[in-house]
């Protein structure tokens, strides 16, 4: 398994097995803190090889790498059993989070976790 994308967007849209990412970051400045992100677009993409058929669980989750605290309540998912297509097994996992409260300014490690493999994107939060 290879987590092939993992990114913070503005919007995504999806068709055919395509994403379109729109606006993909890493930085936020507020002009206050704490600081509510009305949309937060988390994207994933990742190659299954065709042995890893079947069900995968998937977790995200937002912590601040300084404290620990979770930003949100992980999400939890599970795939629907993926069936061989060839040498890989595609799968876009695409959440909107709303409302995200970001409490203080600095570093952020957004952690998808499928099965045992983890991959981590940074978001830094900055008063403006």
């Amino acid at each position: 398994m290879n987590i092939e994308i993992l990114t913070l967007a503005d919007s995504v849209q999806q068709y055919d097995g395509k994403l379109v990412i729109v606006g993909t970051f890493n930085d936020i400045t507020a002009p206050e803190i704490p600081h509510v992100v009305p949309d937060l677009v988390v994207v994933c993409k990742v190659e299954f090889q065709k042995d890893e058929a079947g069900k995968h669980t998937l977790e995200l989750n937002i912590i601040n790498s300084q404290t620990q605290e979770a930003v949100i309540t992980p999400i939890k998912a599970e795939t629907p059993p993926l069936e061989s297509q060839g040498e890989f097994v595609y799968l876009n996992f695409v959440t909107n989070i709303n409302n995200a409260l970001f409490k203080t300014a600095g570093l952020y490690n957004v952690v998808m976790k499928i099965d045992d493999v983890e991959k981590i994107t940074h978001l830094r939060i900055n008063k403006q």
